[in-house]
């Protein structure tokens, strides 16, 4: 039952998707979760454009670390401060982090 559940968020990769998929699907299908939500991550910031959306994001890069993503949150905040160093707030936001 949770490889029909798995295969509808492969198909449906958002972010509440993922947030809302029962916690025996976040175990049992891990690294494919930290996958699919750093992808949804990544996809979140190239659509922020301000400190409330900033702020949403950094909570997002919370819970990818909760699912086990450390690394690649690091990764992430790297990318966003490297990639917009003119955006203050973005870069106070993810140093909050």
């Amino acid at each position: 039952m949770w490889q029909e559940y798995m295969c509808y968020i492969r198909k449906n990769p958002s972010i509440y998707n993922i947030d809302d998929a029962p916690k025996e699907v976040k175990k049992l299908f891990r690294d494919e979760i930290v996958k699919l939500y750093d992808a949804a991550v990544r996809n979140y910031f190239q659509r922020a454009s301000n400190r409330d959306s900033y702020r949403e994001g950094v909570t997002y890069l919370r819970k990818l670390i909760k699912y086990g993503g450390t690394k690649e949150a690091e990764q992430i905040v790297a990318e966003q401060k490297s990639r917009t160093p003119r955006r203050p707030a973005l870069i106070d936001e993810l140093s909050k982090l």
